[in-house]
């Protein structure tokens, strides 16, 4: 079983004190997931099959200092830590059969889960463990591939006038004429993705760490694909090109096919380098083109997403392409409180009818996603081999929004993740102003609030700094809500955005999905 790092930290942690007041789960009610039901009866010819386990949550009274990386992380370990220690004795009371049937591969301390490939006796004993919540199966990560493509040459602008629409959509032409050296400087990004090209001439330098999250391990960075590069492109590319909005940034990147890659990508970027005691070597910011709708529900990324947003990273996602299935169609787990969910604009300030449409459902209530909505159509940016592209789609959107957000950290490095998706809220241009029929701050289904504004942003940004003024309101600054039927106010948003760390792992009951199985279902299906 993979090691957990990091040395005792929490002072009075007895594991078998807190052992005898855990209230684990009864064997009956673990929750299997749906596509593992003809595995367990044994009708798939296949002998073993790997799973994702999510494991109950253990109580403890001493908590974490919100964004203090440090402590966030070292209370995620300790937790995996017990639950695993709980979990691993129950199993080691029947080590022969378990042996024979099961073999856990790695613990996962970002959202308290651990991968293994189990026989369907596996299952069954997994079923039967006290501490396991919720068995998946180890789903597909889909990537949020463009909707339209074509190669292009780069851009050589000289004048302002031969800057690319984008530039000029999110007045980033105007932050760069007067703020020139905005660009990004001393800010760490990151990215989730089909992974990078980093010998493009316009990435060349920019990309320090890279993480092949199949193998586990830090290697030279590579593209499967070629979406990371483009999104990358967008976020760290030259200025001189027309690509990059924060040229000087630097980013690390990682990209998962499936879920026990992706939560290994995920869980890396808390701690890249791997040494506990370095303090800057996590992302201020980490871009997200992906989803994972194939499971029966999210709490597995929940979980995930909400350690990132306590440990401060600011998790940015790309609203979807289903929006011709019409409303509620962000693809999940962006709904989670704490994402900026991002739509498609075209050149003329349009949403691009594929872009997802909120509302957004999240614990059984209607959510405002999008938040804001950026250029992403005929976005040129760098692609594998030296080449350029102009690519259409949510993905394209994103990078502008997870850039700016690093333009935004570089001038005032204090602000914390809730203030900078609050501040790129509070600044867009309203989309009265972009196409849509609704009044200046409400926010659309389609548009967010409105679209990005990088100057904006930034001088906001600025003038707080100046001031000392780096905590933010987030009732004072965030516009005008829509009626939309049973909602979230802005307050309830808050407080899950910046979850209390004694509640990051454990998700209410009625988060449940309905389609969970147990085992006593499936035999009787």
């Amino acid at each position: 079983m993979n090691q957990i790092l990091g040395g005792n930290k929490m002072k009075g942690f007895v594991l078998a004190v807190l052992v005898c007041c855990f209230s684990w789960t009864a064997w009956s009610q673990v929750k299997i997931d749906p596509s593992l039901a003809g595995f367990v009866r044994g009708e798939t010819g296949h002998a073993y099959v790997k799973v994702l386990v999510l494991m109950e949550y253990i109580p403890m009274e001493a908590t974490p200092t919100i964004y203090n990386r440090q402590e966030v992380v070292d209370y995620l370990k300790y937790q995996s830590r017990g639950a695993w220690s709980y979990i691993n004795n129950h199993l080691g009371d029947n080590e022969p059969t378990v042996n024979n049937h099961l073999q856990p591969l790695y613990l996962f301390w970002l959202n308290q889960s651990f991968s293994a490939n189990s026989t369907p006796e596996g299952i069954q004993i997994l079923a039967r463990t006290p501490g396991i919540k919720k068995i998946y199966a180890d789903h597909s990560i889909e990537y949020q591939d463009p909707i339209a493509g074509r190669w292009a040459q780069p851009n050589f602008p000289g004048l302002e006038n031969d800057l690319p629409y984008n530039f000029k959509a999110i007045g980033l032409d105007r932050l760069m004429a007067e703020l020139p050296e905005v660009n990004g400087q001393g800010v760490l990004m990151g990215s989730i993705d089909t992974g990078v090209d980093a010998t493009h001439p316009d990435l060349q330098g920019k990309v320090p760490l890279f993480f092949d999250s199949q193998n586990g391990q830090v290697t030279e960075p590579f593209d499967m694909q070629f979406h990371g590069t483009h999104t990358i492109g967008t976020m760290i590319g030259t200025r001189e090109t027309g690509i990059g909005i924060a040229p000087n940034a630097q980013l690390i990147a990682a990209g998962g096919l499936q879920w026990e890659g992706q939560v290994r990508a995920m869980e890396w970027m808390l701690n890249p380098d791997g040494n506990d005691q370095t303090m800057n070597d996590m992302p201020r910011v980490v871009n997200n083109s992906w989803n994972s709708r194939a499971a029966p529900d999210q709490e597995f990324h929940y979980r995930a997403i909400s350690a990132w947003e306590a440990a401060g990273i600011l998790p940015v996602f790309s609203a979807g392409n289903s929006g011709r299935s019409g409303p509620r169609s962000i693809t999940p787990p962006k709904e989670h409180p704490a994402t900026l969910a991002v739509g498609n604009l075209q050149q003329d300030g349009t949403i691009n009818e594929s872009s997802s449409i909120g509302p957004a459902v999240f614990e059984g209530n209607d959510i405002q996603k999008p938040e804001i909505s950026a250029p992403g159509t005929d976005i040129k940016s760098t692609m594998p081999g030296n080449q350029y592209g102009e690519l259409t789609g949510t993905s394209m959107a994103a990078p502008h929004v997870s850039a700016v957000a690093a333009l935004v950290f570089q001038v005032a490095p204090n602000l914390t993740p809730a203030d900078v998706k609050s501040l790129l809220i509070r600044t867009v241009t309203p989309h009265n102003q972009i196409g849509a029929l609704d009044g200046v701050g409400n926010w659309n289904p389609k548009y967010g609030y409105g679209k990005l504004n990088a100057y904006n942003a930034v001088r906001s940004a600025l003038e707080m700094a100046r001031s000392g003024n780096l905590t933010m309101s987030f009732n004072a600054v965030l516009p005008r809500q829509m009626q939309i039927g049973p909602r979230l106010s802005s307050q309830e948003v808050l407080e899950m955005a910046t979850p209390r760390l004694h509640q990051v792992l454990n998700m209410p009951k009625r988060f449940e999905g309905r389609t969970w199985l147990t085992l006593d279902q499936i035999y009787s299906m």
